[in-house]
């Protein structure tokens, strides 16, 4: 038997929007916070790749590759709520989008995801790319967060190499 879903007009959809305008700072602050996070760790490397901010709604960066480049998304996501949550989660979702193919009837290129980071108000931020997902933790070592940055980073200059061959 097939589960019926939930209506749009119960409040676990869209209780999570109670407190919107805070959620949505606080996510678009961690998210630029993330994206700094990512220059800083490759700004010293020869992996060649860079991470520029853009302090706009929607693109929040641009990462350039010796392949090629991908554009940052910020979207917004809800995930299913948590066993002890009263409604579903608020998250940010920057999304590495590369050009995918031409339309010869617009002449205008459409844009593939190519990999994600899962952004929340609070806790550990995900990776996913050819999906598998990792976890960038907020606690623990500096060097360890590196790494874990510098790995996911890594992953999205192959996946920009892989997209754009």
């Amino acid at each position: 038997m097939e589960a019926i879903p939930a209506s749009p007009f119960d409040e676990d959809k869209w209780g999570a929007l109670r407190s919107a305008p805070m959620t949505v700072k606080r996510i678009r602050e961690r998210a630029r916070d993330q994206l700094e996070l990512f220059r800083m760790v490759f700004k010293d490397t020869k992996s060649g790749l860079e991470f520029l901010a853009q302090d706009e709604p929607v693109s929040v960066g641009l990462v350039k590759s010796a392949f090629g480049e991908a554009q940052l998304r910020l979207s917004w996501l809800f995930l299913p709520k948590a066993a002890s949550a009263v409604h579903e989660e608020l998250v940010g979702r920057i999304v590495a989008l590369v050009p995918d193919h031409l339309d010869l009837a617009t002449s205008s290129r459409s844009l593939a995801p190519i990999w994600e980071l899962i952004v929340p108000e609070h806790g550990d931020v995900t990776v996913r790319v050819s999906g598998q997902t990792s976890v960038i933790s907020e606690s623990g070592f500096q060097s360890r967060v590196a790494e874990q940055v510098f790995r996911a980073g890594m992953a999205l200059n192959r996946a920009i190499a892989e997209a754009t061959s």
